[in-house]
């Protein structure tokens, strides 16, 4: 309960506790007591009666009016307090509020006060999903006055926001109910409708309905999820109800997924068939997802709000120098339509102090890394959806029920479990050493939750202040106990279908050819080994195959032998694949692994001491540890768990292109010459625009004309100064990872890497890796999310 803050001192503290007192425990037994009496008066004369009715009455509303006048008269009007009585000076017009501490005088250090003012100004992003989380509530949500409002979503409308926001988001924002667009509702003339929903024909004319006999909602507010095409707005047009009831009609422009903090993706089913080969797709055929494209990247960078990007393309396709002509094309057409669509004010946070740097745009097709989805990756997310891919982000869980009947339970993994979201970038080994662990000692610390408190009540063992913290702390212990056991089960079933597919020495193979660090002999042999096992799965021994085709060098890996290796392993029938897989092998312009380790001693000499990992089965030997050692501001996204001892579990140390052209990218040594810049448009169009923030090191790196192998990590100050926010690299820009936690970032840039052709999750981890690695905020998105098992089919229907 709210109460108010006395205005002056009329009364002292003690005066004002007593008047305070006296109205609240003195006044109403005081009216109760003559209402009371008045009732309780003998029948006498009705004149009398009525009289001394009369009378009580009177005097109890004068005393009442006197208290009233008391109470009032030492009152400021619009200032609170807390709930335990303590004046706040929020509302105060002499002082303004303090973000920190208690509230009262302002701060005299000087010091402190620069740390205060520079709290006041921290802005924290939430990568793309909290671009979108932001928009949603800026550009819709408060848009609409009233704090009863309805909801009602079709499946895309509901799909956006079951991953961006909760129902609690919702009630702040003034949504008291959400209702599903496709089921039968009860009309609600007092509350507002909001419309979240997809421009199709059939969400369009569901909307009409509810307008069509009657009003349903006080008002209408509908909000497109992408622009909605001219002949769906005459088709609402001719509703005439709907018509003077609609208050809002508006695009949002979020038509992409965004499953992660870091991560989007256009859901384009089949986009490998429509854009390979690149003749049909750049006639403009097979449904136009070029144009499609570069429309969805418009929205991208609307919803980041952070400027017009500028944009580099992958320099030997003419799939990603199309884009970017489209795109530009369509960010000019925006810009001159709608100034303020591009604007350069972050989405996550107002009142910034610096202005914010346009992003970087690396446009790429799925020619520039064709070994990455051949690969088994053995972090916990990728061979999850290598393995046994979720749909949907849903994991289907058997259990045996009380009666011993086998049932389903279906649980997300998506950004709302904290054990997903801290592991899933973990090597694999730790996830089957720490989920076992943290279960035990979830256990341990809540002993009787654990063995049920039935029986501990039964036996007398329990206080009854015992027994309420138990029944308070037993939903939060049900939740992380089913969270540990989804993830425990998830693992054990992965573990089993990699001893299945006998993985240890397949991925051990894998990392030698991807990594190049064996000769070709060695490797060749080794793959001739495998592929001939007819007891390895048929999947196994073609990616082996392919994956020799994509990482060798062509003049050691020929037609000839080639052919000799398909028969003598009778994998003929994947001729056709090796022959498809041509398409997406391109090794002008890719980064070496050698510039990926950074230089420094060989990997020969270097052997980490693998005596902690107890999960060895995992691999033949010791793996080197160079993605682990690079992660020592952050160890527990390493692929090591922070046992005692120090000892550090082995990882996997290929690194793929997306890592290396983003670690390049934010340390402005990216080739202009296998990266350019587009400046195709003429006009004040996007390269005037987009090039200002980043001009001089453009300029710089092509009077450098620097290459990918001449320069992948520039370590010199004059890289670092176009892209970090201060002398020192200090930036009051946070990012915030949701359950991995925050970091302050040194570039208020955004680099955004996107393959058409669909991104890996793999590409999506190092997105990941080179945010926290560089303190830059880096996302990856593609036209699709890919998995080995879809680029495996795709490379069968390009026969």
């Amino acid at each position: 309960m709210l109460i108010l803050q006395p205005r002056c001192k009329i009364l002292s503290p003690i005066g004002r506790k007593m008047v305070r007192f006296l109205s609240r425990v003195v006044l109403l037994p005081f009216l109760g007591l003559f209402s009371f009496s008045s009732l309780a008066i003998p029948r006498r004369g009705r004149a009398e009666y009525y009289l001394e009715r009369n009378l009580n009455f009177f005097f109890v509303f004068f005393i009442a009016l006197i208290f009233i006048f008391i109470y009032t008269s030492m009152l400021r009007p619009g200032t609170a307090l807390a709930a335990d009585g303590q004046a706040s000076d929020a509302a105060s017009p002499t002082m303004p509020a303090s973000p920190v501490g208690s509230a009262g005088a302002m701060p005299t250090n000087a010091k402190t006060a620069r740390a205060v003012l520079s709290k006041e100004t921290t802005i924290v992003r939430g990568g793309l999903l909290g671009c979108v989380k932001q928009r949603i509530f800026t550009d819709m949500l408060d848009s609409v006055p009233g704090g009863y409002n309805i909801l009602i979503c079709d499946n895309k409308g509901a799909e956006i926001l079951s991953i961006c926001v909760r129902m609690h988001d919702l009630m702040d924002h003034g949504v008291t109910l959400v209702e599903d667009l496709g089921l039968p509702r009860q009309p609600v003339l007092s509350s507002a409708a909001i419309y979240l929903i997809e421009p199709t024909e059939e969400s369009v004319r569901r909307v009409m309905q509810d307008w069509s006999l009657k009003s349903t909602y006080r008002e209408a507010h509908v909000f497109f999820t992408s622009p909605a095409p001219d002949n769906l707005l005459q088709l609402m047009a001719s509703e005439s109800r709907l018509v003077e009831a609609l208050k809002t009609c508006k695009d949002m422009l979020l038509d992409f997924a965004v499953p992660e903090t870091l991560l989007f993706s256009f859901g384009m089913q089949g986009d490998i068939q429509k854009l390979f080969p690149p003749d049909v797709a750049l006639a403009g055929g097979r449904e136009n997802i070029l144009g499609q494209t570069a429309r969805r990247l418009v929205s991208v960078f609307f919803t980041i709000g952070a400027g017009v990007p500028t944009v580099r393309y992958q320099g030997t396709s003419r799939l990603a120098q199309q884009v970017a002509r489209l795109f530009a094309e369509q960010v000019n057409a925006a810009a001159r339509g709608n100034p303020s669509a591009f604007r350069l004010s972050s989405a996550n946070g107002g009142g910034a102090a610096q202005p914010e740097e346009p992003p970087l745009l690396i446009l790429v097709d799925r020619s520039f890394d064709a070994v990455e989805p051949l690969l088994h990756e053995r972090t916990y997310q990728c061979l999850l959806n290598d393995l046994m891919p979720l749909e949907n982000g849903i994991y289907r869980q058997t259990f045996e029920g009380r009666g011993g009947q086998e049932g389903t339970r279906s649980c997300p993994i998506d950004e709302q479990d904290p054990y997903w979201c801290q592991y899933r970038h973990r090597f694999f080994t730790a996830c089957l050493e720490d989920f076992p662990r943290k279960l035990q000692e979830l256990i341990d610390a809540n002993p009787a939750l654990a063995k049920g408190m039935s029986g501990n009540i039964a036996a007398g063992g329990n206080k009854l202040a015992d027994v309420g913290s138990a029944i308070r702390a037993l939903p939060e212990f049900q939740e992380r106990q089913a969270k540990l056991s989804v993830h425990i089960d998830m693992c054990t079933k992965m573990m089993e279908l990699y001893k299945q597919q006998k993985l240890a020495e397949v991925c051990e193979v894998e990392q030698d050819m991807a990594t190049g660090r064996h000769s070709f002999k060695e490797v060749y042999d080794s793959v001739h080994r495998l592929a001939a096992d007819v007891s390895l799965p048929l999947p196994v021994r073609a990616r082996l195959l392919l994956l020799l085709c994509a990482a060798t060098n062509t003049r050691e890996f020929t037609e000839a032998k080639k052919l000799m290796l398909l028969q003598e392993t009778a994998l003929t029938s994947e001729a056709d694949r090796c022959n498809s897989l041509n398409m997406f092998i391109s090794r002008m312009g890719q980064l070496p692994q050698e510039k990926a380790e950074g230089g420094g001693g060989s990997d020969k000499a270097s052997s980490p001491n693998n005596r902690g990992n107890t999960l060895g089965v995992l691999m033949r030997r010791s793996l080197r540890t160079n993605r682990t050692t690079r992660h020592e501001t952050n160890p527990s996204r390493s692929g090591s768990p922070t046992s005692s001892g120090g000892n550090s579990s082995a990882a996997d140390t290929f690194h793929n292109q997306a890592y290396l052209i983003l670690n390049a990218a934010v340390h402005n040594t990216l080739s202009p010459a296998d990266f350019p810049f587009f400046t195709g448009v003429s006009g004040a169009g996007l390269a005037s625009v987009a090039n200002a923030g980043r001009g001089t090191a453009a300029a710089g790196a092509v009077q450098r004309r620097r290459t990918l192998r001449s320069g992948v990590y520039g370590n010199d100050a004059a890289n670092h100064t176009g892209a970090m926010g201060g002398p020192d690299g200090e930036t009051n820009v946070t990012l915030d990872l949701g359950h991995e936690g925050q970091y302050a970032l040194k570039s208020r840039q955004r680099v955004v890497l996107f393959v058409l052709g669909g991104a890996t999750f793999g590409e999506a981890r190092a997105g990941y890796e080179i945010s926290l690695l560089t303190r830059t905020e880096t996302m990856v998105g593609g036209t699709s999310l890919l998995t080995p098992a879809v680029f495996l089919s795709a490379l069968t229907s390009l026969r």
